[in-house]
């Protein structure tokens, strides 16, 4: 095989190249520090690379010092002021990098944060003017970026298959490229232009379709710049032989298929055994412009997205909502941030359907809500497992004090949880038989009795009462009358082994005997005597 001499002039590039980063120190488990011309540069252990000093980031920066220093370890970048740009791919392929931190605005280069494919927080600085072609390639974990007043251009495809991109606000000055952020496989994306109203020129955002929207502010305008369009026209040699009707009917047809170039499908019709009565000319179109309405689509502008023209009253409402939503801040289980979540989610849900794509941070508020609700549903089952832990607690069901006292705290603390924590409870029903065994093992009270008087007793002093035992029904006179003449001033009771079980119907007939004098007296539960 034959060799290659190589110049000198490349020999001394590659020896600049390896002095410039030999001296790089690096220890796989320590920090990583390194400098470039006057910018420095350090990876601490938590993976943070931050940028400082004055200078630019070479291209393809990741692909030297960095990648000595584990790039894949890098989840966030800090870029300090007086870093003046960042160089082709020059961040690109750092596959565990989540958040982008700027304190200055560096002119960006193609391809500059390419296949970082977990990129999710990044606020670009005001002052950027340009976003560059291919600078979020393939970034598919960034679904929503607000881009600084100061943005210009947005280059073709600058955030193109980026598929997980859902919002993007940015500002009326931003002329966006062809195919900027077009990406197969996403489901919706909502545009938000911001600023003083503009012309929208032809194909700017074309590739959008109905499953799209794009906010405008009121008062802007679609402009078409001028040119040419193909149409049929007659070949010369036959253009006698081809009327007016004629003409527009192969028009037509040429319109329904513009891509046939072979024009003898229509021939045989007109002119007999003549192949390509037409050929192709152009027409021109002259420049125009047409207001931008507000839900309907502008294909030259917006392909099939629909259209929000939106006021500043509009725009205000909904910065409102936004202020609320961003006031929910640190979710936590309290009736003060579901207060806030509940007052952001009223506030927008009254909103009309222009305003409400307006809000910029809506996830936010549908991520709060989740996260509420998690917490609640954490709270809940905390709440339940106690009770649950003192109903098992319980144990064998004895009659003591102390088993009485374990029932009444689980009871208590079951009554005091709502609904939902005590459908959550899975052992209720042990509760309920605990109380049901508790008061079986109770012991039987006895029931007090009148009992016949048999004999005479020393002292009669007591509650009685009169009674007639009669093979009809046994009675007792109820004390409502002086006399007891058993004809309608009793009670039926019913005589069981010489007792009468004390009740409420039995207490109110008794009489009362207490020593009086030399003898006793006998008062009804009225207080009447009876007898002289």
């Amino acid at each position: 095989m034959q060799r290659t001499k190589r110049p000198l002039s490349f020999l001394l590039a590659v020896l600049m190249i390896v002095s410039m980063f030999a001296a790089v120190p690096f220890t796989a488990s320590a920090a990583a520090t390194g400098s470039y011309g006057g910018l420095n540069w350090t990876i601490d252990d938590d993976g943070v690379l931050t940028f400082s000093g004055s200078g630019a980031i070479p291209q393809e920066f990741y692909q030297t010092p960095v990648k000595l220093a584990k790039r894949s370890d890098i989840k966030k970048i800090i870029i300090n002021e007086s870093v003046t740009s960042i160089g082709d791919n020059g961040l690109s392929e750092l596959s565990n990098l989540t958040d982008l931190v700027f304190t200055s605005a560096p002119t960006l280069s193609e391809g500059v944060f390419r296949n970082c494919g977990k990129l999710v927080n990044v606020t670009l600085p005001e002052g950027m003017t340009t976003i560059p072609y291919l600078a979020f390639y393939w970034v598919n974990t960034l679904t929503s970026i607000k881009l600084p007043s100061t943005i210009t251009n947005i280059a073709g495809q600058a955030f193109y298959m980026t598929s997980m991109l859902k919002r993007i606000t940015l500002p009326t000055t931003a002329t966006v490229g062809g195919s900027a952020f077009e990406a197969f496989g996403n489901t919706y994306k909502t545009f938000v232009f911001l600023g003083a109203p503009r012309s929208f020129r032809d194909g700017e955002l074309a590739y959008l379709d109905g499953t799209d929207t794009v906010c405008v502010p009121e008062d802007c305008e679609y402009y078409y710049p001028g040119g040419t369009r193909q149409i049929l026209t007659p070949n010369p040699d036959y253009a006698d032989q081809i009327d007016e009707d004629d003409l527009a009917e192969a028009r037509e047809m040429y319109e329904y298929d513009i891509n046939e170039y072979d024009y003898s499908w229509y021939a045989d019709e007109l002119i007999e055994d003549v192949e390509n009565p037409f050929a192709l000319g152009e027409e021109p179109i002259e420049p125009y412009t047409l207001p931008i309405e507000n839900g309907v689509a502008c294909p030259g502008a917006f392909g099939g997205a629909r259209t929000v023209v939106y006021t500043a009253a509009d725009l205000a409402a909904a910065n409102n909502v936004t202020d609320k939503i961003t006031a929910i801040g640190t979710v936590e289980f309290s009736a003060g941030c579901k207060a806030a979540i509940d007052e952001a989610r009223a506030a927008y849900d009254a909103l009309t359907d222009t305003q409400k794509p307006l809000v910029d941070n809506y996830d936010t508020l549908t991520a709060a809500e989740t996260a509420y609700a998690n917490l609640k549903n954490q709270a809940d089952q905390a709440a339940a497992a106690k009770v649950t832990g003192l109903i098992d607690a319980i144990g064998t069901v004895e009659y003591t004090d102390a088993c009485k006292a374990k029932i009444d705290a689980a009871r208590a603390a079951y009554d005091a949880l709502t609904d939902t924590q005590k459908a959550l409870v899975t052992n209720a029903a042990d509760l309920a038989a605990a109380e049901d065994a508790y008061a079986a093992l109770a012991p039987a009270t006895d029931t007090p009795v009148y009992v016949k008087v048999t004999s005479e007793p020393e002292d009669w002093s007591g509650d009685y009462l009169i009674v007639y035992e009669d093979e009809d029904g046994d009675k007792a006179f109820n004390g409502s009358a002086d006399e007891m003449n058993g004809s309608g001033n009793f009670i039926e009771v019913t005589i069981s082994e010489g007792k009468i079980e004390s009740n409420d119907s039995t207490d109110a007939a008794k009489v009362t005997i207490a020593p009086f004098d030399d003898g006793y007296s006998i008062k009804t539960v009225s207080e009447s005597y009876i007898g002289g």
